[in-house]
């Protein structure tokens, strides 16, 4: 089934000559300063093939290396935009990987793009290259920069194993429907392993079918299910698969509307994919990204920047834009008599003759009139919209403006004359060992510097002036950014360093940067990322990012999460923040919040009579966070699951399929010669381990449980004398469940502590990673000796803890189907 495509913007140019295009591009680089719009006259109008033909002329007839001269005499983003449209598609595709992982942080946007989109062919080529490049393979790369289930579905794709033909077995369609269903909807937590194996092995005509399927099952869309059933790089992944099965060009359109929405723009998407698409398949895209958005891409483009650096961007969709011709067929328009440039004379087309059959452009770098006869300048007539005139009339007025070397744009030469440079700069700033050489009038744009300017401070009349740096989370790069920010329209502000900028920001009052902070941090938020924003968010008075859904989705299911006591408390903490989200203007103490909460629940519990609030239209939006609750843990305590049960949030299928687990699971720990685990499963106990934890105001002597049943395991906990102890307990002490008296028992766990000023910031943490340990009948262990120099109350102690191995699926316990159905 393979999708119908209008297909790419930029073919092969007809009367090619590569030896006069490589001159072109020397004149143009030749001397003083660049001429930019011969370099685009000639690159922007050639396909990939053709740009290496010229590259190889270039070497033969000038002795020089095309690339090297591009690099020394361009800089920025219409470098980076030129040297992509210079590089084969393959070589481009294993570039932008390897900087994706390259260095600190990671861009899975990057990674989830490229692997998802390409063609199992493509794949495998990408793999060769890799290796040829860099001399290791992709799959280790990937394995070294990512992890857990994100790390699972990019070597997945990255295999290239999925199926490149389009028989459809309708048997093993409806059952990878129903696979699908039981692995998430059906039950409570998610078996990511089927969604991964169904959604990166079968055929795109197979999928098509199956996402069909699965909504006629579950009455909810394969998208919806992945929103609710997973989070975080991983759910990102699972959709950018689905969505390029249904439509790859709307997915291209969707990349490219979210890299421009907002205050600041992600140029590399940008440029990534209006470079890696302008051959194959950009008419499709644009025309997507008029139906999904009802603006057209130019527009958007044009919109989303202003003055010199628009040009730069605009250069990204010149492929959109070079193989059309600017005057259509029966559009005759009158035409003013240019200047010397690059279209030479424009005059309106004789009618009869040749101007009967064909239309005329005016192409960079050539003197003449040319016809549109080949694949160089040809129109598209199902492509005739307001958004070619516009593009068309656009186009028209670049290619007849005089061209002039370019010898540096405004926005750079305001950025690097004042701001990096610092001329004329009548104000020092001095600020944690560094110096900055501004100027008052950009500075007044900061509410801080404003009010010091006009107000009766002395600084106001100082020509230097030291800032005192209060926040710790403030450092040089931050304040670098935030000044630079004065001088510039744009900043892309990187997700590792979004809480430092933020802090600089809001300390200088900059409204804009913070907005932008904001917006950054709702769009790169992930389990990695979770806690910093959260916290930063309730420091920096950031209300939008901490009230946002999808943070408080993320931070639940953080690995990183400090539970303190159980997961109820867990559960009772979302339960209050959920009644905040609905009822906002309730601003009761502290107290009376939980008892509050109940009331309004309880009265909603009438209206919707045997019916969770979560399945409710007020309580639908709250699902994603509450599927991240770890229920096994919850209903192993009576009280607590008498509660849950009370409450009615969650709906009842929800916790009858947790209740069966649970029971199995106490069924294997008792006649499945069931010990424990064996080995390390990170991604087990990152994601269903029991949570919990215990504050200790003051240093002393403690020894604590914490309650439910636990397969026979009593974990006795001690700290005394700045160790940390675990016992098993079995006959020694009162128990108040049963106990095994296996010989042996192992947990597999971790062990975090941490301090923090009065403020909330970190000041010390310690963490014994993850462990196994195997411990006899009554025996103890310490797992952590603490430095008295480190230690600073109230301390904070958090575990995680697995008690008995997760149970191995096999195609011989799987669950029978029901009967009934």
């Amino acid at each position: 089934m393979a999708m119908a495509t209008k297909g790419g913007t930029i073919k092969a140019a007809s009367g090619f000559n590569a030896a006069e295009d490589a001159q072109t591009l020397r004149k143009a680089m030749k001397g003083l300063g660049t001429d930019e719009d011969a370099i685009i006259g000639v690159l922007a109008y050639r396909n990939t093939a053709q740009r290496q033909e010229i590259r190889t002329a270039y070497k033969s007839s000038i002795g020089r290396d095309l690339m090297d001269d591009l690099k020394s005499e361009l800089s920025g983003k219409f470098e980076q935009v030129i040297l992509g449209m210079m590089t084969p598609t393959v070589l481009y595709d294993v570039q932008e990987l390897r900087k994706a992982m390259k260095g600190a942080g990671t861009d899975e946007g990057c990674l989830i793009e490229i692997l998802a989109s390409r063609s199992p062919e493509e794949i495998r080529r990408i793999n060769q290259t890799y290796q040829q490049q860099y001399g290791r393979s992709l799959e280790d790369d990937i394995c070294s920069d990512t992890s857990f289930m994100f790390q699972r579905v990019l070597v997945s794709l990255s295999a290239g194993g999925r199926d490149e033909g389009n028989f459809l077995d309708d048997a093993l369609m409806k059952q990878d429907a129903q696979d699908l269903y039981e692995a998430g909807e059906k039950r409570w937590g998610t078996d990511e392993v089927k969604f991964l194996s169904v959604l990166c092995s079968r055929n795109r005509n197979h999928l098509l079918h199956v996402f069909d399927e699965y909504k006629r099952i579950s009455q909810k869309d394969i998208e919806q299910s992945i929103k609710s059933e997973t989070s975080g790089n991983f759910e990102d992944a699972l959709l950018a698969i689905v969505k390029c099965m249904r439509n790859k060009p709307a997915y291209f359109a969707e990349r490219l509307y979210k890299s421009m929405k907002g205050l600041g723009t992600d140029d590399d998407t940008l440029i990534r994919v209006m470079v890696s698409r302008a051959e194959i398949d950009m008419l499709d895209i644009r025309a997507n990204f008029k139906r999904l958005y009802g603006k057209s891409l130019y527009s958007f483009i044009k919109g989303d920047t202003s003055g010199d650096y628009r040009k730069t961007r605009e250069l990204c969709l010149m492929g959109s834009l070079s193989s059309r011709v600017l005057r259509h067929p029966g559009r005759a328009r009158a035409q003013q008599e240019p200047g010397p440039g690059v279209g030479g004379s424009a005059r309106r087309p004789e009618t009869g003759g040749d101007a009967a059959g064909h239309s005329f452009c005016y192409c960079p770098g050539s003197r003449k009139r040319k016809r549109s006869s080949g694949a160089f300048c040809y129109c598209h007539p199902d492509s005739e919209t307001d958004e070619d005139e516009d593009e068309g009339d656009e186009q028209h007025r670049l290619l007849n403006t005089p061209r002039r070397k370019k010898l540096k744009s405004t926005s750079k030469y305001i950025y690097q004359t004042l701001f990096l440079n610092g001329e004329n700069s009548d104000i020092k700033i001095c600020a944690l060992g560094e110096e900055w050489s501004l100027h008052k009038i950009y500075l007044c744009q900061s509410g801080y510097f404003s009010s010091m300017f006009s107000g009766s401070w002395k600084e106001s009349s100082m020509n230097i002036i030291e800032l005192e740096i209060p926040d710790q989370n403030i450092d040089i790069e931050a304040l670098q950014v935030a000044f630079g920010s004065l001088y510039r329209d744009d900043v892309l502000i990187k997700p590792s360093r979004v809480i430092a900028i933020l802090a600089a920001a809001c300390m200088l009052q900059l409204d804009g940067l913070i907005q932008q902070c904001g917006e950054t941090m709702k769009e790169t938020i992930n389990v990695k990322t979770v806690c910093g924003y959260y916290t930063s968010a309730g420091t920096y008075g950031l209300d939008s990012v901490k009230k946002n859904i999808n943070i408080m989705k993320q931070l639940i299911g953080s690995s990183n999460l400090f539970v303190m006591q159980v997961e109820m408390d867990v559960y009772t903490a979302l339960k209050k923040w959920m009644f905040l989200q609905l009822v906002p203007s309730w601003n009761g103490s502290l107290k009376q919040l939980l008892t509050e909460t109940d009331v309004w629940f309880s009265k909603r519990r009438k209206d919707f009579e045997g019916t969770a609030f979560l399945e409710t239209e007020q309580g639908k939006p709250f699902v994603s966070v509450f599927r991240h609750l770890r229920l096994q843990y919850i209903i192993s305590d009576l009280a607590s699951a008498r509660i849950i049960e009370q409450d009615s949030l969650v709906p009842s299928e929800w916790l009858s399929s947790v209740y069966k687990q649970q029971w199995l699971a106490m069924l294997r720990a008792e006649q499945d010669s069931e010990v424990g685990p064996q080995e390390i499963n990170k991604e087990e106990l990152e994601g269903n381990s029991m949570r919990c934890g215990r504050k200790l105001a003051k240093d002393g002597e403690y020894c604590w449980r914490w309650t439910g049943f636990n397969f026979g395991f009593d974990l006795l906990v001690t700290y005394t004398n700045r160790y940390i102890i675990f016992k098993r307990n079995t006959l020694n002490q009162p128990c108040s469940g049963s106990v095994s008296l296996q010989p042996r028992r192992s947990i597999a766990f971790r062990l975090r502590l941490a301090s923090f000023d009065s403020s909330g910031k970190l000041i010390c943490s310690r963490t014994t990673g993850y462990q196994i340990l195997t411990l006899e009948k009554d025996q103890e262990q310490v797992v952590m000796n603490l430095d008295s120099r480190l230690l600073i109350f109230p301390l904070y102690i958090c575990c995680n803890f697995l008690y008995i191995s997760p149970e191995k699926r096999t195609e011989n316990n799987r669950h029978p189907e029901n009967p009934e159905n």
